[in-house]
């Protein structure tokens, strides 16, 4: 009797399972949300666009995206899917917003230190496996990094003297930015896009550091007419999802997640100088004052801050960030690039253990 029971008990476990996936099986359609801070035609909002185009094609249709834009957004705020739901799995998040999983993503905003698109994209593939890494121990996926343009100081007035802002409010983007603007300004502030642009509006800003792509560049200009290209950084924001919401779907669905991820970071770098001249052209339209350098005593002040933050980063970061770090520099940077092009990096999205 207890024998019949001990098999009926594995019999019965044996049809759930069976019946779960039939069920999984016959529910191929998935509806995904994708999500970003920023405004559509922007870097993020593109990635975001052209990842849902590029799954949706790599799964004949199986996963159906919906881009989500201007978003308030963090890593809490992505989810596992929702059978038969719609869920937010996936979000580009700037590099700030990962620096609490670790360090090394503050390395794509340390100042003036990458100097092209060429330079931006050799230190990502050093440091591709270190930022898989360090969110694969919080729990979360690296799709695909997203190249931004490199990033000026829009102000209300052009940057003609040591002191121009000297009694000014300046956005910046993390807490290195703000460091390194405390030193010239009256006041830096951190601030997201979303607050950055309602302080703009209430008057209570006067400079914003950012590369002003797309829409984001449209709504700083009616409020700063003057942009100054010190190419600070090129910063990056990275395309993440939930490592288990990614180890629970189909084989063939996450073959299709990676090959759509790959795709649209190939095709972000590609596209990377167009959008460069692009916003560049959309400046001159909007009457925009381009100033190329600025002052030269505060963008000596600003690149002595700079350093200053560089070697603070070296002192709190692993050995191996470190050595990324290292790696560039000495390869990459600025007069290594043959060297450093044939070195045998790994691209973010090509998720060597796959």
């Amino acid at each position: 009797m207890e024998l019949c029971s001990v098999l009926m008990l594995a019999l019965s476990v044996l049809f759930l399972c069976a019946i779960s996936s039939i069920g999984y099986g016959a529910e191929r359609d998935l509806r995904w949300t994708v999500e970003t801070a920023y405004p559509r035609d922007t870097a993020a909002g593109e990635a975001v666009d052209d990842f849902a185009r590029a799954l949706t094609q790599a799964s004949a249709g199986t996963v159906k995206v919906r881009s989500q834009f201007d978003t308030a957004t963090g890593l809490d705020d992505i989810h596992m899917p929702v059978r038969g739901g719609d869920a937010v799995i996936a979000s580009v998040l700037f590099a700030s917003d990962l620096v609490p999983a670790s360090p090394v993503f503050q390395l794509s905003t340390l100042p003036f230190d990458v100097r092209s698109v060429g330079d931006a994209q050799q230190l990502a593939r050093l440091a591709a496996t270190r930022y898989r890494n360090a969110l694969a121990s919080s729990g979360y996926l690296l799709l695909m990094v997203v190249p931004w343009p490199p990033t000026g100081i829009w102000t209300r007035a052009p940057l003609a003297t040591p002191d121009a802002l000297s009694a000014a409010r300046v956005r910046t983007y993390d807490q290195v930015s703000r460091n390194v603007f405390s030193s010239v300004s009256g006041e830096a502030v951190t601030l997201p896009i979303r607050d950055t642009v309602r302080e703009l509006a209430d008057g209570k800003v006067d400079a914003v550091l950012s590369s002003g792509d797309g829409e984001a560049g449209r709504i700083y200009a009616k409020h700063l007419r003057n942009f100054t290209a010190i190419r600070y950084a090129y910063p990056l924001s990275f395309m993440v999802m939930r490592q288990a919401a990614f180890e629970a779907l189909p084989l063939d669905i996450q073959r299709s997640v990676l090959s759509a991820a790959t795709e649209t970071e190939a095709q972000l770098w590609k596209d990377l100088p167009s959008r460069i001249r692009r916003n560049s052209d959309q400046m001159q339209q909007m009457g925009i004052q381009v100033t190329d350098g600025g002052n030269a005593v505060m963008t000596s002040a600003l690149r002595a801050a700079g350093d200053h933050e560089i070697e603070s980063w070296r002192e709190r970061v692993s050995p191996e960030d470190k050595e990324i770090m290292k790696t560039y520099e000495t390869r990459c940077h600025p007069s290594a690039d043959a060297e450093c092009a044939t070195a045998q990096f790994s691209g973010s999205a090509a998720h060597e253990s796959d």
